[in-house]
Protein backbone atom coordinates (compact mmCIF):
# COMPACT_ATOMS: atom_id res chain seq x y z
CA UNK A 1 0.00 0.00 0.00
CA UNK A 2 1.23 3.52 -0.72
CA UNK A 3 1.80 6.08 2.03
CA UNK A 4 -1.12 8.51 2.34
CA UNK A 5 -0.90 12.14 3.36
CA UNK A 6 -4.41 12.36 4.80
CA UNK A 7 -6.50 10.59 7.39
CA UNK A 8 -6.81 6.90 8.15
CA UNK A 9 -10.49 5.92 8.28
CA UNK A 10 -11.60 2.51 9.51
CA UNK A 11 -15.03 1.35 8.35
CA UNK A 12 -17.40 -1.41 9.46
CA UNK A 13 -18.18 -3.08 6.12
CA UNK A 14 -19.79 -6.31 7.29
CA UNK A 15 -22.92 -5.60 5.21
CA UNK A 16 -21.04 -5.30 1.89
CA UNK A 17 -22.14 -8.59 0.34
CA UNK A 18 -22.22 -8.90 -3.43
CA UNK A 19 -25.78 -9.34 -4.75
CA UNK A 20 -27.07 -9.73 -1.18
CA UNK A 21 -27.49 -6.14 -0.01
CA UNK A 22 -30.63 -4.74 1.55
CA UNK A 23 -31.14 -1.09 2.54
CA UNK A 24 -28.18 -0.65 4.91
CA UNK A 25 -25.85 -2.54 2.57
CA UNK A 26 -26.93 -0.36 -0.36
CA UNK A 27 -26.33 2.77 1.75
CA UNK A 28 -22.86 1.48 2.67
CA UNK A 29 -21.92 0.60 -0.91
CA UNK A 30 -23.18 3.73 -2.61
CA UNK A 31 -21.58 6.15 -0.16
CA UNK A 32 -18.27 4.38 0.42
CA UNK A 33 -17.45 4.02 -3.25
CA UNK A 34 -17.97 7.76 -3.65
CA UNK A 35 -15.99 8.71 -0.55
CA UNK A 36 -13.06 6.53 -1.55
CA UNK A 37 -12.87 7.83 -5.11
CA UNK A 38 -13.49 11.46 -4.16
CA UNK A 39 -10.74 11.49 -1.52
CA UNK A 40 -7.76 9.48 -2.82
CA UNK A 41 -5.34 11.16 -0.40
CA UNK A 42 -6.97 9.38 2.55
CA UNK A 43 -6.62 5.70 3.48
CA UNK A 44 -9.74 3.60 4.09
CA UNK A 45 -9.54 0.35 6.05
CA UNK A 46 -12.62 -1.80 5.38
CA UNK A 47 -13.26 -4.39 8.11
CA UNK A 48 -15.29 -7.42 7.04
CA UNK A 49 -16.48 -10.25 9.27
CA UNK A 50 -15.77 -12.81 6.54
CA UNK A 51 -13.48 -13.04 3.51
CA UNK A 52 -13.90 -9.72 1.67
CA UNK A 53 -15.01 -9.55 -1.93
CA UNK A 54 -12.35 -7.79 -4.03
CA UNK A 55 -15.10 -5.95 -5.90
CA UNK A 56 -15.45 -3.69 -2.86
CA UNK A 57 -11.87 -2.44 -3.14
CA UNK A 58 -13.12 0.59 -4.98
CA UNK A 59 -9.70 2.23 -5.43
CA UNK A 60 -6.04 1.94 -4.45
CA UNK A 61 -6.60 3.79 -1.18
CA UNK A 62 -8.69 0.92 0.24
CA UNK A 63 -7.30 -1.87 2.42
CA UNK A 64 -9.57 -4.91 2.89
CA UNK A 65 -9.34 -6.75 6.22
CA UNK A 66 -11.12 -9.94 7.22
CA UNK A 67 -11.88 -10.47 10.89
CA UNK A 68 -13.34 -13.11 13.17
CA UNK A 69 -15.96 -14.15 14.17
CA UNK A 70 -18.63 -13.74 11.48
CA UNK A 71 -20.97 -11.29 13.24
CA UNK A 72 -24.35 -12.75 12.28
CA UNK A 73 -25.83 -13.56 15.70
CA UNK A 74 -26.24 -11.45 18.88
CA UNK A 75 -23.59 -13.43 20.79
CA UNK A 76 -21.14 -13.09 17.90
CA UNK A 77 -22.04 -9.41 17.51
CA UNK A 78 -20.90 -8.89 21.09
CA UNK A 79 -17.59 -10.73 20.54
CA UNK A 80 -16.92 -8.76 17.37
CA UNK A 81 -17.75 -5.40 18.96
CA UNK A 82 -16.17 -6.02 22.36
CA UNK A 83 -12.93 -7.72 21.29
CA UNK A 84 -12.32 -7.87 17.53
CA UNK A 85 -12.93 -4.24 16.57
CA UNK A 86 -11.14 -2.74 19.62
CA UNK A 87 -8.11 -4.92 18.81
CA UNK A 88 -8.09 -3.72 15.19
CA UNK A 89 -8.47 -0.11 16.29
CA UNK A 90 -5.43 -0.44 18.56
CA UNK A 91 -3.47 -2.13 15.77
CA UNK A 92 -4.24 0.29 12.93
CA UNK A 93 -4.74 3.50 14.95
CA UNK A 94 -7.26 5.20 12.64
CA UNK A 95 -8.21 8.83 13.00
CA UNK A 96 -11.91 8.00 12.88
CA UNK A 97 -14.18 4.94 12.80
CA UNK A 98 -17.23 4.97 10.54
CA UNK A 99 -20.11 2.52 11.07
CA UNK A 100 -22.96 2.60 8.52
CA UNK A 101 -25.11 0.04 10.35
CA UNK A 102 -25.45 1.38 13.90
CA UNK A 103 -22.92 -0.96 15.56
CA UNK A 104 -19.96 0.56 17.44
CA UNK A 105 -16.88 -1.03 19.00
CA UNK A 106 -17.40 -1.26 22.74
CA UNK A 107 -15.02 0.78 24.87
CA UNK A 108 -13.07 2.67 22.19
CA UNK A 109 -11.82 6.25 22.45
CA UNK A 110 -11.51 6.62 18.67
CA UNK A 111 -13.95 9.22 17.28
CA UNK A 112 -16.93 7.41 15.78
CA UNK A 113 -19.43 8.44 13.10
CA UNK A 114 -22.38 6.12 13.46
CA UNK A 115 -25.45 5.70 11.26
CA UNK A 116 -28.58 4.36 12.98
CA UNK A 117 -31.13 3.96 10.21
CA UNK A 118 -34.13 3.42 12.48
CA UNK A 119 -35.08 2.09 15.90
CA UNK A 120 -38.20 0.12 14.97
CA UNK A 121 -37.53 -2.28 17.86
CA UNK A 122 -38.28 0.51 20.34
CA UNK A 123 -41.81 0.87 18.95
CA UNK A 124 -42.76 -2.62 17.79
CA UNK A 125 -41.78 -5.48 20.10
CA UNK A 126 -43.19 -8.11 17.74
CA UNK A 127 -41.07 -7.52 14.67
CA UNK A 128 -37.77 -9.19 15.59
CA UNK A 129 -36.61 -12.46 17.22
CA UNK A 130 -36.32 -12.12 20.98
CA UNK A 131 -32.51 -12.46 21.11
CA UNK A 132 -32.04 -9.78 18.45
CA UNK A 133 -34.54 -7.54 20.24
CA UNK A 134 -32.72 -7.96 23.56
CA UNK A 135 -29.36 -7.03 22.03
CA UNK A 136 -30.74 -3.97 20.26
CA UNK A 137 -32.62 -2.74 23.33
CA UNK A 138 -29.51 -3.09 25.50
CA UNK A 139 -26.82 -1.70 23.21
CA UNK A 140 -28.36 0.73 20.71
CA UNK A 141 -29.04 3.46 23.32
CA UNK A 142 -25.36 3.17 24.23
CA UNK A 143 -24.23 3.19 20.58
CA UNK A 144 -26.31 6.32 19.97
CA UNK A 145 -25.00 8.22 22.99
CA UNK A 146 -21.36 7.22 22.50
CA UNK A 147 -21.26 8.30 18.85
CA UNK A 148 -19.02 11.30 18.24
CA UNK A 149 -21.44 12.10 15.41
CA UNK A 150 -24.81 10.37 15.18
CA UNK A 151 -26.32 10.08 11.71
CA UNK A 152 -29.67 8.83 10.44
CA UNK A 153 -31.48 8.73 7.10
CA UNK A 154 -34.70 10.72 7.57
CA UNK A 155 -36.18 13.48 9.68
CA UNK A 156 -38.61 10.91 11.06
CA UNK A 157 -35.78 8.70 12.32
CA UNK A 158 -33.99 11.74 13.77
CA UNK A 159 -37.12 12.60 15.75
CA UNK A 160 -37.43 9.06 17.15
CA UNK A 161 -33.77 9.06 18.24
CA UNK A 162 -34.32 12.36 20.00
CA UNK A 163 -37.48 11.14 21.72
CA UNK A 164 -36.30 7.68 22.78
CA UNK A 165 -32.63 8.28 23.58
CA UNK A 166 -32.60 11.92 24.56
CA UNK A 167 -30.14 12.89 21.83
CA UNK A 168 -30.42 16.63 21.11
CA UNK A 169 -31.71 17.34 17.62
CA UNK A 170 -28.59 19.43 17.01
CA UNK A 171 -26.48 16.29 17.56
CA UNK A 172 -28.20 14.21 14.86
CA UNK A 173 -27.38 14.66 11.17
CA UNK A 174 -29.56 13.39 8.33
CA UNK A 175 -27.86 11.72 5.36
CA UNK A 176 -30.58 10.55 3.01
CA UNK A 177 -30.70 7.43 0.90
CA UNK A 178 -31.19 7.73 -2.85
CA UNK A 179 -31.45 5.66 -6.02
CA UNK A 180 -28.39 5.04 -8.18
CA UNK A 181 -28.18 6.18 -11.82
CA UNK A 182 -28.84 2.62 -13.01
CA UNK A 183 -32.47 3.02 -11.96
CA UNK A 184 -34.16 4.37 -15.06
CA UNK A 185 -37.16 3.44 -17.18
CA UNK A 186 -36.51 0.23 -19.14
CA UNK A 187 -37.67 -0.03 -22.72
CA UNK A 188 -40.93 -1.72 -23.70
CA UNK A 189 -39.17 -4.81 -25.02
CA UNK A 190 -37.23 -5.30 -21.78
CA UNK A 191 -40.43 -4.82 -19.78
CA UNK A 192 -42.28 -7.41 -21.84
CA UNK A 193 -39.44 -9.88 -21.40
CA UNK A 194 -39.66 -9.45 -17.61
CA UNK A 195 -43.43 -9.94 -17.59
CA UNK A 196 -43.05 -13.03 -19.76
CA UNK A 197 -40.35 -14.42 -17.51
CA UNK A 198 -42.12 -13.95 -14.20
CA UNK A 199 -45.88 -13.62 -14.76
CA UNK A 200 -46.50 -15.31 -18.13
CA UNK A 201 -46.81 -11.92 -19.80
CA UNK A 202 -49.43 -10.55 -17.38
CA UNK A 203 -49.30 -7.15 -15.63
CA UNK A 204 -48.26 -7.25 -11.99
CA UNK A 205 -48.03 -5.37 -8.75
CA UNK A 206 -44.54 -5.61 -7.25
CA UNK A 207 -43.33 -6.03 -3.69
CA UNK A 208 -39.56 -5.82 -3.25
CA UNK A 209 -37.79 -6.07 0.08
CA UNK A 210 -36.84 -8.46 2.84
CA UNK A 211 -39.37 -11.00 4.11
CA UNK A 212 -39.76 -10.19 7.77
CA UNK A 213 -42.75 -9.14 9.88
CA UNK A 214 -41.88 -5.42 9.70
CA UNK A 215 -42.42 -5.47 5.93
CA UNK A 216 -46.05 -6.53 6.41
CA UNK A 217 -46.31 -9.29 3.78
CA UNK A 218 -49.27 -10.88 5.55
CA UNK A 219 -51.46 -7.80 5.10
CA UNK A 220 -50.18 -7.31 1.56
CA UNK A 221 -51.25 -10.84 0.61
CA UNK A 222 -54.66 -10.31 2.19
CA UNK A 223 -55.05 -7.03 0.33
CA UNK A 224 -54.10 -8.59 -3.00
CA UNK A 225 -56.52 -11.48 -2.46
CA UNK A 226 -59.27 -8.97 -1.71
CA UNK A 227 -58.34 -6.89 -4.77
CA UNK A 228 -58.36 -10.00 -6.97
CA UNK A 229 -61.74 -11.15 -5.65
CA UNK A 230 -63.36 -7.77 -6.32
CA UNK A 231 -61.92 -7.14 -9.79
CA UNK A 232 -62.17 -8.84 -13.17
CA UNK A 233 -58.53 -8.68 -14.26
CA UNK A 234 -55.35 -10.62 -14.92
CA UNK A 235 -53.07 -8.56 -12.64
CA UNK A 236 -50.65 -10.73 -10.68
CA UNK A 237 -48.51 -10.11 -7.57
CA UNK A 238 -44.73 -10.46 -7.82
CA UNK A 239 -42.81 -10.81 -4.55
CA UNK A 240 -39.05 -10.35 -4.63
CA UNK A 241 -36.92 -10.71 -1.51
CA UNK A 242 -35.37 -13.04 1.05
CA UNK A 243 -36.01 -13.73 4.76
CA UNK A 244 -34.06 -11.81 7.39
CA UNK A 245 -33.18 -12.51 11.04
CA UNK A 246 -34.19 -16.15 10.66
CA UNK A 247 -37.79 -15.19 9.93
CA UNK A 248 -40.14 -18.15 9.59
CA UNK A 249 -41.81 -17.63 6.24
CA UNK A 250 -43.65 -20.95 6.01
CA UNK A 251 -47.08 -19.39 6.47
CA UNK A 252 -46.39 -16.80 3.77
CA UNK A 253 -44.95 -19.40 1.41
CA UNK A 254 -48.00 -21.61 1.92
CA UNK A 255 -50.35 -18.77 1.01
CA UNK A 256 -48.30 -17.98 -2.08
CA UNK A 257 -48.36 -21.58 -3.27
CA UNK A 258 -52.14 -21.76 -3.05
CA UNK A 259 -52.61 -18.80 -5.43
CA UNK A 260 -51.24 -19.25 -8.98
CA UNK A 261 -51.37 -15.49 -9.51
CA UNK A 262 -48.83 -14.80 -6.75
CA UNK A 263 -45.19 -15.38 -7.72
CA UNK A 264 -42.27 -15.49 -5.29
CA UNK A 265 -39.00 -15.02 -7.19
CA UNK A 266 -36.43 -14.57 -4.39
CA UNK A 267 -33.68 -11.99 -4.76
CA UNK A 268 -33.51 -10.10 -8.06
CA UNK A 269 -30.07 -9.47 -9.52
CA UNK A 270 -28.79 -5.90 -9.60
CA UNK A 271 -28.69 -5.99 -13.41
CA UNK A 272 -32.34 -7.04 -13.73
CA UNK A 273 -33.80 -4.87 -11.00
CA UNK A 274 -34.52 -1.67 -13.01
CA UNK A 275 -36.52 -3.66 -15.57
CA UNK A 276 -38.46 -5.46 -12.81
CA UNK A 277 -39.46 -2.07 -11.38
CA UNK A 278 -40.24 -0.62 -14.82
CA UNK A 279 -42.48 -3.50 -15.89
CA UNK A 280 -44.64 -3.28 -12.77
CA UNK A 281 -48.07 -1.72 -12.74
CA UNK A 282 -47.00 -0.28 -9.39
CA UNK A 283 -44.74 -0.95 -6.44
CA UNK A 284 -46.81 -1.86 -3.37
CA UNK A 285 -44.50 -1.30 -0.39
CA UNK A 286 -46.43 -1.03 2.86
CA UNK A 287 -44.14 -1.70 5.89
CA UNK A 288 -45.35 -1.29 9.44
CA UNK A 289 -42.23 0.70 10.30
CA UNK A 290 -39.52 2.14 8.07
CA UNK A 291 -36.58 4.48 8.51
CA UNK A 292 -36.52 5.59 4.87
CA UNK A 293 -37.71 3.08 2.24
CA UNK A 294 -35.19 2.89 -0.62
CA UNK A 295 -37.49 0.81 -2.90
CA UNK A 296 -39.90 3.75 -3.03
CA UNK A 297 -37.26 6.02 -4.58
CA UNK A 298 -35.84 3.32 -6.84
CA UNK A 299 -39.31 2.59 -8.26
CA UNK A 300 -40.08 6.29 -8.71
CA UNK A 301 -36.83 6.86 -10.56
CA UNK A 302 -37.88 4.07 -12.96
CA UNK A 303 -41.15 5.92 -13.57
CA UNK A 304 -43.19 3.31 -11.68
CA UNK A 305 -46.21 4.42 -9.58
CA UNK A 306 -45.99 3.65 -5.87
CA UNK A 307 -48.44 2.63 -3.14
CA UNK A 308 -46.79 2.91 0.25
CA UNK A 309 -47.55 3.21 3.96
CA UNK A 310 -49.12 6.27 5.54
CA UNK A 311 -46.97 5.87 8.67
CA UNK A 312 -43.41 6.42 9.96
CA UNK A 313 -40.91 7.79 7.40
CA UNK A 314 -42.72 6.79 4.22
CA UNK A 315 -44.88 9.90 3.67
CA UNK A 316 -41.67 11.94 4.05
CA UNK A 317 -39.84 9.77 1.51
CA UNK A 318 -42.78 9.65 -0.92
CA UNK A 319 -43.07 13.43 -0.89
CA UNK A 320 -46.71 13.51 -2.01
CA UNK A 321 -45.93 11.44 -5.12
CA UNK A 322 -47.49 8.12 -4.02
CA UNK A 323 -50.80 6.71 -2.87
CA UNK A 324 -50.65 6.22 0.90
CA UNK A 325 -52.43 3.33 2.61
CA UNK A 326 -52.85 2.31 6.24
CA UNK A 327 -50.56 -0.75 6.55
CA UNK A 328 -52.78 -2.20 9.29
CA UNK A 329 -55.83 -2.23 6.99
CA UNK A 330 -55.73 -4.68 4.08
CA UNK A 331 -59.01 -3.22 2.79
CA UNK A 332 -57.37 0.21 2.44
CA UNK A 333 -54.37 -1.28 0.62
CA UNK A 334 -56.73 -3.22 -1.69
CA UNK A 335 -58.74 -0.07 -2.40
CA UNK A 336 -55.57 1.81 -3.40
CA UNK A 337 -54.57 -1.08 -5.68
CA UNK A 338 -58.02 -1.01 -7.31
CA UNK A 339 -57.90 2.78 -7.66
CA UNK A 340 -54.53 2.71 -9.38
CA UNK A 341 -55.37 -0.28 -11.60
CA UNK A 342 -58.59 1.28 -12.87
CA UNK A 343 -57.21 4.77 -13.57
CA UNK A 344 -54.47 5.04 -16.27
CA UNK A 345 -54.42 8.81 -15.84
CA UNK A 346 -53.59 8.43 -12.16
CA UNK A 347 -50.77 6.04 -13.00
CA UNK A 348 -49.36 8.56 -15.45
CA UNK A 349 -49.63 11.39 -12.92
CA UNK A 350 -47.91 9.36 -10.22
CA UNK A 351 -45.17 8.34 -12.62
CA UNK A 352 -44.34 11.97 -13.39
CA UNK A 353 -44.61 13.08 -9.78
CA UNK A 354 -42.44 10.18 -8.68
CA UNK A 355 -39.66 11.10 -11.09
CA UNK A 356 -39.68 14.63 -9.73
CA UNK A 357 -39.69 13.43 -6.12
CA UNK A 358 -36.81 11.00 -6.71
CA UNK A 359 -34.68 13.88 -7.98
CA UNK A 360 -34.68 15.34 -4.44
CA UNK A 361 -32.33 12.54 -3.36
CA UNK A 362 -28.74 12.14 -4.55
CA UNK A 363 -26.00 9.74 -3.45
CA UNK A 364 -23.41 12.32 -4.54
CA UNK A 365 -24.95 14.98 -2.34
CA UNK A 366 -25.28 12.56 0.59
CA UNK A 367 -21.63 11.54 0.18
CA UNK A 368 -20.57 15.18 0.44
CA UNK A 369 -22.60 15.67 3.62
CA UNK A 370 -21.22 12.48 5.15
CA UNK A 371 -17.63 13.40 4.34
CA UNK A 372 -17.98 16.70 6.17
CA UNK A 373 -19.32 14.82 9.21
CA UNK A 374 -16.41 12.37 9.13
CA UNK A 375 -13.76 15.08 8.88
CA UNK A 376 -15.42 17.12 11.64
CA UNK A 377 -15.48 14.06 13.93
CA UNK A 378 -11.82 13.28 13.25
CA UNK A 379 -10.88 16.84 14.22
CA UNK A 380 -12.50 16.36 17.63
CA UNK A 381 -9.82 13.78 18.45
Amino acid sequence: MPIFAGMKIMVNTRLLLHNQMEGMGIFTHELLRRLVCNHPEHEFIFVFDRNPDARFRYADNVRLISSFPPARHPFLWYIWLRFTLPFLLRKWKPDVFFSPDGFLPIGTRVPCVNVIHDINFEYRQDLLPSNVMAFYKKYFPRFARESTQLVTVSEFSAKTLEEKYGIPATGIAVVSNAAGPQFMRAGQEAQQQIRQKYTNGNPYFLYLGSLNPRKNLTNLLTAYEQFAAESDHDVQLLIAGVPMHGTNTLAIEKRIKTNPRIHFIGRVTEAELPAVYSAALALVYIPLFEGFGIPVIEAMQCGTPVITSSVTSLPETAGGAALLADPQRPDDIAQKMKQLYSDPGLRQDLSGAGLKNASRFSWNQSADVLWKLITDAAERK
